[in-house]
């Protein structure tokens, strides 16, 4: 999967969180659920199910609430804050089933008891499962098949044979439009990913689109970025702390003839609650000779598609990749997208000015 973006502002949402996870859920369900029509440019053909079953597993049993975490105590308005309760619309509308943690150990109504389980099955921080807690949750699933298995093999005499099962997904959207279903299911980005050193999905493009790299030099030894560097194994990345360095990538004109088809941008950069900086992105449109393999030459010279400014220091307690969304400018034909990624100074000093970049998506 590359990763999931839940399109706030293409939806016009930016502003409700609790709307972006169901958009964001939607989506998922719609790229897990739904077939893909790529050879349909009216994005008007049926879609069939693809065959694949889906669980839907809340594996966390707290609630972010102005920035801190709470526990399930017992209070039904309290149990309305976690994010299971903004997954059920979503999950019910598309016959998904929901498995949570919470309801299996919960309530957790005193310190000590909140304190067993973040002990006892969860990682730092109340947010991710370590060990014992994905043991727990296998055991969940497992446990729900049988009781669906043996349902289905119970029938009492005065009962009907179950009917066969052929799912459908609904038709009808809940919180996404089409032009958000069909890009993530029809389309056929370009992708650029930077992975760990030696890993069997090792991505060399990555190093083939830097732009030093068309004069000779070897970008995946430093040459082409001097002040970035990859990141730590197994953690890949490339990173920078040196304000206003930039880096750049090249896309020749046919991969983005062949792969931009909505004007869209996705960067992934790692978000965390220390260390981090400010990253600037800008894409441009460039013809020849900047583009040696385009016979498109752009008055005024290099055209800018779009740009963003992206503040990777964030207060939640954990560190992740976060992929932004950008819309672009349509591309003048014949021409290359040039991506610059920039260490930008922050906007108050703070004691670190991280830029960790992990790769980009054209659409």
């Amino acid at each position: 999967m590359s990763v999931l973006v839940p399109h706030w502002s293409r939806d016009g949402i930016h502003a409700d969180p609790q709307t972006g996870i169901k958009v964001a859920t939607e989506t998922l369900l719609s790229m897990i659920l739904r077939t893909a029509n790529r050879n349909d440019p009216g994005g008007t053909a049926e879609r069939h199910w693809t065959g694949i079953a889906a669980i839907w597993l809340v594996t966390t049993a707290s609630a972010w609430i102005d920035e801190k975490p709470v526990h399930w105590t017992g209070d039904p308005y309290e149990h309305t804050n976690d994010a299971s309760y903004m997954y059920l619309p979503v999950l019910q509308h598309y016959g998904v089933p929901l498995l949570s943690t919470m309801e299996v150990l919960g309530p957790f109504p005193t310190p000590e008891a909140q304190f067993w389980f973040h002990n006892a099955f969860m990682a730092e921080y109340y947010v991710h499962p370590h060990a014992t807690g994905h043991r727990l949750t296998a055991d969940l699933i497992m446990h729900y098949l049988k009781v669906l298995m043996d349902s289905w093999r119970v029938q009492l005499p005065w009962e009907q044979p179950p009917p066969s099962m052929v799912y459908t997904p609904p038709a009808r959207l809940l919180h996404i439009n089409s032009g958000t279903l069909r890009m993530h299911l029809d389309a056929n980005p370009f992708q650029l990913r930077l992975r760990t050193p030696g890993a069997a999905d090792e991505s060399w493009n990555f190093w083939l689109h830097m732009i030093g790299q068309r004069q000779g030099l070897d970008c995946a030894a430093g040459k082409c970025c001097p002040a970035w560097q990859g990141g730590e194994h197994p953690k890949p990345g490339y990173i920078s702390t040196t304000v206003n360095s930039t880096c750049g990538w090249l896309l020749n004109a046919t991969e983005v003839a062949t792969h931009m088809k909505f004007n869209e941008f996705h960067v992934l950069a790692l978000k965390s609650y220390e260390h981090m900086g400010v990253m600037g992105v800008s894409v441009y449109a460039v013809g020849a000779p900047e583009c040696p393999e385009s016979s498109t030459v752009l008055p005024g010279g290099p055209q800018l598609l779009g740009s963003a400014t992206i503040d990777c220091l964030w207060q939640q307690r954990m560190s992740t990749a976060e992929d932004e969304y950008m819309k672009l400018v349509p591309a003048p034909a014949g021409a290359c997208i040039r991506v610059n990624i920039t260490v930008l100074p922050p906007p108050t000093p703070r004691p670190e000015n991280k830029i960790k970049f992990l790769g980009f998506s054209l659409y």
